[in-house]
Parts: C-alpha cells; sequence; structure tokens
C-alpha cells in the first residue's frame, strides 16, 4: 500500500510487530484494503461520514495551530480527533474480525477478477503477487 524505501517489497513476519507498532493507521487501512478488493466489500455510508469527520477535525486542529489559535481550543480539537480516531480504528478492527470469521464460516473464494481491470496498475500488480 505504502511503496516507500522497502516498504514496495514484500517483506517477511517480522515486520508485522514494527507496522503494527509504529504504523497503526496504515496497518488498518491495508488490511481494509485487502479485505475490501478481494471479496468485493465497500464502505457504507456511515463508515464514509465517520472517517470524512476524523480527517476533517484533524484538519481542523491543524489548521487552527497554524492559524495561531488558542493552545486549549487547538488541543481541545486535536484530543476530540484522536478520541475519534481511536473509535474509528477500533470500529474497523472489529468489522474486520467479523468478515474474516464469515469468511472462513462460509468458506468464501476471492474473486478480484471482477473488479482488477478497474484498479488503478499498481493496485492490479500488488493482487496478482500475493
Amino acid at each position: 500500500m505504502y511503496p516507500c524505501w522497502k516498504l514496495g517489497e514484500p517483506c517477511d513476519v517480522n515486520c508485522l510487530f514494527v507496522e503494527a507498532c509504529c504504523c497503526t493507521g496504515c496497518a488498518v487501512g491495508g488490511n481494509r484494503w485487502m479485505l475490501q478488493s478481494r471479496f468485493l466489500k465497500q464502505n457504507d455510508a456511515c463508515d464514509d461520514c465517520i472517517i470524512c469527520c476524523n480527517a476533517a477535525l484533524a484538519c481542523m486542529a491543524c489548521i487552527l495551530q497554524v492559524a495561531g489559535a488558542d493552545d486549549d481550543l487547538v488541543d481541545a480539537v486535536h484530543c476530540i480527533s484522536e478520541l475519534l480516531n481511536c473509535a474509528v480504528t477500533g470500529c474497523m478492527l472489529t468489522q474486520h474480525q467479523i468478515e474474516i470469521e464469515s469468511i472462513k464460516e462460509g468458506n468464501v473464494q476471492v474473486d478480484v477478477q471482477k473488479i482488477l481491470s478497474k484498479l488503478p496498475p499498481k493496485q492490479q500488480e500488488m493482487i496478482k503477487v500475493r
């Protein structure tokens, strides 16, 4: 998902610890993309709304800080943004777990050929590698 430095190349399982601890947001987003692209899942309107709200709050905190707003206000908006981010991450991980259990129970097979032509070239390449 994030082809910078050696992250664009397949890594061994030892990188999982570093990814989970140091790049949690990237790891959750990458897992979400893998599930959605391989099992033809989509965000619903509520997912999109919460994710956009989370991003907007993070941007607002940065804008307030650059604009020289009161430190207490900047800290409050940043704290709300971080709390929402934690909630969103927890919900995403729960969705992942439920989807994985459903896939295992239903013996669902990967069928990315239905969407492969609609993905950007780099993502098509990533799917073919795995």
